[in-house]
């Protein structure tokens, strides 16, 4: 037995001992009726500790197996596995050990590499760990731990050499550091971000938690880094799903942050959505100090129970956990704030992005990391969040699922008083309803994965010819593929949502010429597919007046835009954030085209509506303020714009402080207005500290260090 069965063994008889002596054995046979090995060694322990000390008992065996275990690892761990020289142990755990590790060449690093247990067998375990290896190989973020390499030992043992991360875990380091709610909300909000990144990759990590979100500082600044992102998956392709498995079942993820998808054991397929339930888990415990369902409960409860437990019972919200909580006075000060003030902020929208996170079903969480991320950072600009309490209806429905027996008993009851079957007939055709739209849904998922693949496949080394495939060429290739291939043909609305992807890839790129076409066939799709698209119509209307705009096509993208806005206020009303967003850019167009007459009264309105629903402390409202100004100086109202960009400037500095992107160009639009009112000398002092920014933000060749020296040429 090794030292962390053994720990297993040594907690579940100290918690017996806690109990009357008359229940001690049922409590060791509920916690290890998965193990007979462990279930044999509690009841002898638990036989001597009654007859002895229990402190006695654990201390001497302690110091016994301690010895024992490191002379077994000192014999058992290789002094070499491929090009790495073993190190020390990181750590273990049930798919494997991790070891701290040096490669010598061609390079000499060191390595965090993790062997994974069983072995590749036979031509189709190799095939599978080749393509998980290579589809981990496409991830580079920094908010990720690189694999930098995979193979396998002689014995066809497969083995990962991962980038070495050395920092605390995320709720470790946000506990040691006492950082306060909205700093462990920022955070959080950039592991999920690192997340997305791979998810887009097509890969999903499966047992994300606490452990696989190290800490470390860099710059004097926090950054969060995932590891064994997608190994999981990799080693069940490598070993085979039956070897894979927790002390819970054949069930691959931690029990604490499992998904109900992966709680049934296969029953249910497994998606990115399951990764967003684990990190709702994650943030649950980095707000409150707990977790959703009692680790030890659910431990104790036996395999079977603790799934049921995963699947079907609703956990508490983080307000009732933290109210209820002997360390909620502890936990509070961990986050630099106080009880009732914590419980406020846990009852507010906080709460109930938590609990979305958490739906048992997939399609009522977060349907991405990135929209997880994305309501997280409403909640921080105090703005409007999608998260809400369930509705009477499905709060009912959860009730039916958690008491089926006694609800189809009444029900049966019900019908017989009423003398009609018109109910049960209703619940039939819906339940048939239901189960098309999650056949349909698996059907989507599958051709979406197909497809993503088929666009990593032309990246691999054998398309490529052995050159570096550009991101350009792979979005070419993806566009290329939707016409050839034609995979949404019937779902048109699907193909929607995928051009529209695509066209967002171009646009960052730049590309926009080739971005337009795509925004153009989605909002088509998006406006002749049934159903209310108003929503997502809007969206891709408003990045393709964009992109007509960057291709100089600015009377088409004006039309374009006066859509946007209409249809905008249709879905908001006017004073709505968006709706102001989209009446200002229509004024920037037409400023664009020359056309100032028509463009400040939109700037103006524009600016009074965020004035009014938004206040001056919103991160908008110097860029409003400063597009106002910028038009009155083209039209001359050179008295008027200078208190404007003086305004503006005054929030920039509050806001994004010095030296930062926003206060150099604020600082080149105020030198201007004040050259254009007269004021040459100051205009030339200001223009001279805009130009130090720039050089010291953008550096010395870029575009708007250029702006900056032109603006000092002029005055």
């Amino acid at each position: 037995m090794d030292a962390a069965r053994f720990r297993r063994v040594i907690d579940a008889v100290g918690e017996a001992m806690s109990l009357p002596a008359g229940e001690r054995n049922a409590f060791v046979v509920r916690v290890f009726t998965d193990d007979a090995e462990l279930l044999a060694e509690a009841r002898s322990l638990l036989a001597e500790a009654n007859a002895t000390s229990f402190g006695a008992l654990t201390a001497r065996l302690g110091r016994r197996v301690e010895r024992a275990a490191s002379s077994m690892q000192a014999a058992a761990h290789p002094a070499q596995i491929g090009p790495y020289r073993i190190l020390g142990v990181l750590g273990e755990g049930g798919m494997g050990v991790v070891y701290h590790a040096e490669q010598t060449s061609p390079i000499r690093r060191e390595v965090a590499l993790k062997v994974v247990r069983g072995g590749l067998r036979g031509e189709n375990a190799r095939a599978r760990f080749e393509a998980e290896r290579q589809a981990l190989a496409v991830m580079n973020h920094p908010g990720i731990a690189r694999i930098l390499d995979a193979g396998a030992t002689d014995d066809g043992v497969p083995y990962f050499a991962m980038e070495l991360v050395r920092g605390e875990s995320i709720t470790a380091y946000c506990d040691a550091q006492l950082l306060g709610l909205d700093a462990r909300l920022d955070l959080f909000a950039e592991v999920c971000r690192a997340v997305q990144h791979a998810h887009l990759s097509g890969v999903i990590h499966r047992d994300l938690k606490p452990s696989n979100i190290l800490i470390s500082t860099v710059d004097a600044r926090a950054q969060p880094r995932v590891i064994d992102f997608g190994i999981a998956k990799a080693a069940e392709a490598a070993a085979g799903a039956e070897t894979m498995h927790t002390a819970f079942g054949s069930v691959i993820g931690t029990l604490e942050y499992m998904s109900p998808e992966q709680a049934s054991g296969g029953a249910t397929p497994v998606d990115t959505r399951s990764d967003v339930y684990a990190l709702g888990v994650i943030l649950y415990e980095l707000v409150t100090g707990s977790l959703p369902f009692d680790s030890a409960a659910l431990r104790s409860a036996g395999a079977i129970e603790a799934q049921r437990l995963i699947r079907d019972t609703d956990p508490p919200t983080p307000a009732r956990r933290f109210t209820a909580s002997d360390t909620r006075e502890t936990s509070a000060r961990a986050r630099g704030t106080d009880v009732r003030t914590l419980k406020r902020r846990l009852d507010d929208d906080l709460g109930w992005i938590i609990m979305k996170a958490l739906e048992k079903d997939p399609a009522r969480r977060y349907q991405s990391a990135s929209d997880f991320a994305g309501d997280l950072g409403r909640l921080r600009a105090h703005q409007p969040v999608e998260a809400g309490p369930p509705s009477r209806r499905y709060r009912a429905s959860r009730f039916v699922r958690r008491h089926r027996t006694g609800v189809i008993a009444a029900s049966v009851v019900m019908v017989a008083l009423v003398g009609g079957m018109t109910l049960a007939t209703v619940g039939f055709v819906r339940a048939k309803q239901a189960q098309k739209r999650a056949e349909a849904e698996a059907k989507r998922a599958t051709i979406i994965k197909d497809f993503l693949t088929g666009i990593l496949g032309e990246a691999r080394p054998e398309k490529a010819q052995g050159r570096e495939v550009t991101v350009m060429e792979a979005v070419d290739s993806a566009a290329a593929r939707i016409d050839r291939d034609q995979p949404f043909k019937d779902d048109p609305l699907m193909l929607a949502h995928i051009l529209h992807a695509i066209g967002e890839t171009y646009r960052s790129l730049d590309a926009y010429d080739r971005a337009t076409p795509l925004f153009e066939r989605a909002v088509e799709l998006k406006r002749s597919a049934p159903g209310d698209n108003d929503e997502t119509i809007l969206v891709s209307f408003n990045k393709l007046s964009g992109c007509q705009a960057q291709t100089g096509d600015l009377q088409t993208a004006i039309e374009t835009q006066k859509e946007v806005v209409a249809l905008s206020v249709k879905l908001h009303g006017k004073e709505h954030d968006e709706s102001s967003a989209r009446i200002n850019n229509l004024g920037n167009m037409y400023a664009d085209a020359g056309d100032l007459e028509r463009a400040e009264p939109l700037l103006r309105e524009s600016l009074a509506i965020d004035r009014r629903i938004l206040g001056n402390d919103h991160k908008s409202m110097p860029f409003s303020i400063n597009n106002l100004a910028t038009i009155l100086v083209d039209d001359g109202k050179c008295a008027e714009a200078v208190p404007l960009h003086e305004e503006s400037l005054a929030m920039r500095h509050r806001m994004f402080g010095e030296p930062s992107a926003e206060m150099a160009v604020a600082l080149a639009n105020y030198a201007r207005a004040l050259d254009c009112a007269g004021r040459s000398v100051d205009a030339e002092a200001f223009a001279d500290s805009a130009l130090a920014m720039s050089i010291t933000v953008f550096g010395d060749n870029h575009q708007r260090t250029a702006t900056a020296r032109v603006r000092l040429a002029e005055v």
